[in-house]
């Protein structure tokens, strides 16, 4: 029998699918447009999100090289083909990127070689693709177009927040082409582009530079102590490169940049810190500062548990601001990640930056003059609580209410233990006050007093009880049950607490314990009662005690 090729088909509406549900970050769509203006030779381009009537666009507009007939129609439109694939000074390897466009519900393209200018445009690509056809694009060409290309994208997304102006420029400064960290290397090629953003909150336009933004360096120990006192560790800026390949793998070639920066040198250059974190778009320090792998010198995947060595304590990684560039590196169709590297090239890469970090380790800590700052600072920082607290404190003692009697004076109380105080003077003093004695008061576990009832006899041969002490009564709040409990000690009642207020536990959710208040006399007795148990518990109110003897 003869045999018989076969040639393998494509579901072109599945691939195109798969490659733009790959995109889940809308400010991605800046990323892409980004890297294929510089692709293109760019040295200018705007990004301008706006709204008009409800409409919401985005324009990425360059002054780079254009796009032939041929590179619209192969490269722009199809699946996989990329002119940048030939060319490893380029970023556009995989021919997905400008696919990410295609969550949009218009596309429209003007561009220009210079020779050539067409407009190009596809409806409702997105919709088509989820009905399982093919986006139909469609193009023309033009009399006279200015040289470079202008995109729009009409409705691409939803999520309006992203697109604040100061939330765009520092994805692009972080996560794009422009926020490249390849001047830290002496590449300067691009050192002259710029962008000109204007947000979707903006109504002009600001220019961004190239480049990642670092702090400048600032390690002398002695200007920084004279400056900034004990706070000199956050100002505290050094830097560290370096430039390899693998020695298991020579072929594979990696540049390393860290500074080691304090959070006031973060701060002077980075505005999305130090605000509220409840502001869209804010960050917490730990939440972005570490080490990241990048390829074509753009941040790809955080990978801090490559430093873990670094510092003295757990949270040290905050102080690094590093990356680590690699051509090497095979990313995943979005550039979400670096995982499609061989393991074992990742392994050598991540023991060679450890080894890296553990020098860092040396010269910082060498003659302790980090850790001497940081110590410093923590003194500081410790003796401003204590000194907060102090006040803080007094303030409330300046608040509370003197009580005399018996020759003694008293404060009246703000917490349990100060109630406890208050209890074992009255029982010291009044003693008929109190039907048992307390023998044993543990904070730490458990119902806090083990009593017996007034007796002479042998502690050995008495029987015990428990008593619990509180500041406030709460009827929802008692942290023990209640069938264990024979007497509670309370400053005052919770307002919430009345003449029968049911009573709850963390123990018992419903325990049928109803709270009672029975006249005696002129005084007021208080009661837990539960008709199906044969005792009550006591609760005694030393407020009541306190005012009864001292006639308030």
């Amino acid at each position: 029998m003869n045999e018989i090729e076969i040639i393998p088909e494509v579901n072109s509406v599945g691939e195109f699918s798969e490659i733009t549900g790959d995109f889940g970050d809308p400010l991605e769509v800046t990323r892409e447009g980004i890297s294929n203006a510089y692709d293109h030779g760019a040295t200018e381009i705007s990004l301008i999100f706006q709204m008009t009537e409800d409409i919401f666009t985005i324009e990425i507009i360059d002054n780079g090289s254009g796009m032939s007939e041929k590179m619209l129609k192969e490269n722009f439109w199809s699946l996989g083909n990329s002119s940048s694939k030939e060319n490893k000074e380029k970023i556009g390897e995989k021919g997905h990127g400008t696919k990410i466009y295609l969550r949009s519900e218009k596309i429209e393209i003007w561009t220009s070689t210079g020779e050539e200018h067409y407009y190009s445009y596809c409806d409702k690509p997105y919709d088509a693709l989820k009905r399982g056809k093919l986006h139909a694009p469609k193009f023309k060409s033009l009399h006279e177009c200015e040289r470079g290309t202008r995109i729009k994208l009409t409705n691409y997304s939803r999520d309006y927040s992203k697109y604040s102006h100061e939330i765009v420029k520092d994805y692009i400064y972080w996560f794009t082409k422009h926020g490249s960290v390849e001047k830290e290397f002496g590449k300067l090629e691009l050192s002259s582009c710029i962008i000109k953003l204007k947000g979707l909150d903006r109504d002009k336009y600001e220019k961004l530079e190239f480049g990642h933004r670092f702090p400048k360096v600032n390690d002398n120990i002695n200007e920084l102590f004279e400056l900034h006192d004990v706070d000199a560790c956050d100002y505290f800026v050094k830097k560290y490169e370096k430039s390899d390949c693998l020695e298991k793998y020579p072929y594979f070639k990696y540049e390393v940049v860290i500074y080691v920066e304090g959070d006031s040198a973060k701060k002077n250059y980075n505005p999305m810190l130090g605000a509220k974190k409840t502001q869209k778009g804010r960050y917490k320090v730990s939440d972005r500062y570490g080490i990241y792998l990048c390829k074509d010198y753009i941040p790809v995947q955080r990978v801090n548990e490559w430093i873990s060595n670094f510092g003295t304590g757990s949270n040290s990684f905050v102080m690094i601001h590093g990356f680590v560039n690699s051509q090497h590196f095979k990313l995943t169709a979005n550039r979400g990640s670096i995982t499609n590297t061989s393991v074992e090239e990742l392994n050598a890469l991540e023991e060679e930056i450890k080894e890296f970090i553990q020098e860092i380790n040396i010269d910082l800590y060498k003659n302790n003059c980090l850790d001497a700052l940081k110590s410093w600072q923590n003194e500081k920082r410790t003796m401003e609580v204590e000194r907060e607290e102090f006040n803080a404190r007094k303030r409330r003692i300046e608040e509370k209410k003197k009580i005399t009697f018996c020759g003694c004076s008293f404060y009246e109380p703000n917490n349990e233990q100060e109630t406890y105080a208050i209890f074992v003077s009255l029982y010291t003093l009044k003693r008929e006050y109190f039907n048992f004695e307390p023998i044993d008061y543990n904070t730490y576990k458990g119902i806090d007093i083990l009593a017996r009832k007034n007796s002479d006899q042998p502690l050995k041969d008495c029987e015990y009880f428990y008593v619990e002490l509180k500041y406030k009564l709460k009827k929802d709040c008692f942290n023990h049950s209640f069938e264990n409990v024979d007497t509670i000690i309370c400053w005052d009642l919770m307002n919430d607490i009345k003449d029968g207020t049911k009573m709850t536990s963390a123990v018992e959710q419903e325990t049928g314990y109803i709270f009672k208040i029975v006249n005696s006399g002129e005084d007021k007795k208080y009661y837990i009662d539960n008709d199906s148990k044969k005792s009550k518990i006591e609760v005694i109110k030393l407020k009541d005690i306190i005012e009864k003897l001292t006639n308030v």
